[in-house]
C-alpha cells in the first residue's frame, strides 16, 4: 500500500493557548510556596473571622478590636510558652549534652550531613548557660550555640517550618482577611472568574463554615489531650508537667502534633530519671496518640466536619508529602472543599439523572 503523508496543522490560537497554559502552569511551580502561604492565611482568617464576628455580637465591640484581641491572645499564650519553658528545656540539655557526647562519634565526622565539629564548644557554652539565672542572658547567648552547630541543621529547620518571614507573612495576611467581615469572599471574587463567581463563592462559604469547626475541634482536642497528659506526667512524676502539658496542647492544632511535643519531655525525663523514665514518658506518648487518633480524634473530626477517620488520614498523608508542613496544616481544610465539591457534583448527576428518567417516562 502506498504511505500517505501525515499532515498536522496547528492554527495561531491553539498554539497561543498552549503557550499561556504552560506559562501559568510554570508561574504557579515558580510561587508554590506564596500559594501555600495565602492558602494558610485563609484558613486561618476562616476561623478567627468566625471567632471575630461572635465576639463582636456578644461584646458589641468593632471586628478590628476583636481580631485583634484574638491574635493578642494566641501571641500572648505562645509567648508564655516560650518564656517559661524554653530556659527550662536550656538549662536540662545542658545537663544532657555531656551524656550524648559519649555516644556520639568523633567531633569532626558527619552523621547524616550534620557536622559535629564544635559539638564540645557548644556544650560547654550550654553549661556557661546553664549557670546563669537571667533569663536575658540565656536568651542572649542561645546565638552563640546555634554558631557552632553546622548551618546545614540550621538551613533544615529553616526549611521545615518554611521561614520566619513565611510565618510573619501567614499572620499579616490573616490579619487582613479577617477584619472585613467579607474579607475573603472579596479576595475570591478577585481571583475567580466572573461565570464561577456566584458558586466558587458559595463552595467556600459551606467549606468555611466547616473549617471553622475543624479549628474549633483542633481546639478542643488539644485540650482534652493536654488535660491528659497532665494527669499522666503527674503521676509518673516527670517534672515541669504542666508546661509539657501545655505545650502539647498546642502542637495539637497540627495534624499529629504530638509527636513533635513528645520530644522536649522525653528529653526532660532522661534528664532527670534516665533512659527507664524516658522510656515510660515515651509509652504515654504512644498511648495518648493512640487513644487521640482512634478514640477522641475521630468523633471530634467526623462529628464536626463530616469527613471519615479513613480522609482524615490520607488527607494529612498527601499534604504532607505534597507540601511538607503547610501541607500537613491545609489538609484538612483542603479535603473539606475537594468533598464539598464531590457533593455537588453527585448532586448535580443524581438531578440530571432524575430528568431524564422523568423524560423517558412521559
Amino acid at each position: 500500500m502506498e504511505k500517505r503523508p501525515i499532515s498536522i496543522n496547528i492554527d495561531t490560537k491553539t498554539l497561543v493557548n498552549a503557550v499561556w497554559v504552560g506559562a501559568v502552569v510554570f508561574a504557579l511551580i515558580k510561587i508554590t510556596s506564596i500559594i501555600l502561604v495565602i492558602l494558610t492565611a485563609v484558613v486561618i482568617a476562616s476561623f478567627v473571622g468566625t471567632s471575630a464576628t461572635y465576639i463582636k455580637e456578644r461584646f458589641k465591640i468593632n471586628r478590628t478590636f476583636a481580631v485583634a484581641i484574638i491574635y493578642l491572645l494566641i501571641v500572648g499564650v505562645f509567648s508564655l510558652v516560650f518564656y517559661f519553658f524554653v530556659p527550662v528545656l536550656i538549662k536540662e540539655l545542658a545537663n544532657l549534652i555531656p551524656l550524648i557526647t559519649q555516644y556520639l562519634p568523633d567531633s569532626n565526622t558527619n552523621v547524616g550531613g550534620f557536622s559535629l565539629n564544635g559539638l564540645d564548644n557548644a556544650t560547654n557554652i550550654a553549661s556557661e548557660i546553664a549557670s546563669q539565672a537571667s533569663l536575658s542572658e540565656v536568651v542572649g547567648n542561645i546565638s552563640s550555640i546555634f554558631e557552632k552547630v553546622s548551618s546545614g541543621f540550621v538551613s533544615t529547620l529553616s526549611v521545615f517550618f518554611g521561614g520566619v518571614a513565611n510565618l510573619i507573612l501567614v499572620a499579616i495576611i490573616s490579619f487582613y482577611l479577617s477584619i472585613s467581615k467579607d474579607g475573603i469572599s472579596s479576595f475570591l471574587k478577585i481571583i475567580t472568574p466572573i461565570q464561577n463567581e456566584k458558586y466558587v463563592i458559595n463552595l467556600w462559604e459551606r467549606a468555611r463554615k466547616k473549617i471553622a469547626l475543624w479549628m474549633s475541634g483542633q481546639f478542643l482536642l488539644g485540650l482534652i489531650i493536654g488535660v491528659l497528659t497532665f494527669i499522666g506526667l503527674s503521676i509518673l512524676k516527670v517534672e515541669y508537667a504542666v508546661l509539657l502539658s501545655v505545650v502539647v496542647a498546642l502542637f495539637e492544632l497540627i495534624p499529629f502534633g504530638i509527636f513533635l511535643a513528645a520530644i522536649p519531655a522525653v528529653t526532660l525525663a532522661f534528664a532527670s530519671g534516665g533512659l527507664p523514665m524516658a522510656l515510660v514518658v515515651v509509652g504515654l506518648y504512644v498511648l495518648l496518640q493512640q487513644i487521640e487518633s482512634y478514640i477522641i480524634a475521630p468523633l471530634i473530626v467526623q462529628k464536626a466536619t463530616g469527613i471519615s477517620p479513613l480522609v482524615v488520614i490520607l488527607s494529612v498523608l498527601i499534604g504532607l508529602k505534597l507540601a511538607g508542613f503547610w501541607g500537613l496544616i491545609l489538609a484538612i481544610p483542603v479535603a473539606v472543599t475537594i468533598l464539598e465539591y464531590i457533593k455537588d457534583l453527585e448532586n448535580k448527576k443524581a438531578a440530571e439523572l432524575q430528568i431524564l428518567n422523568k423524560t423517558e417516562n412521559v
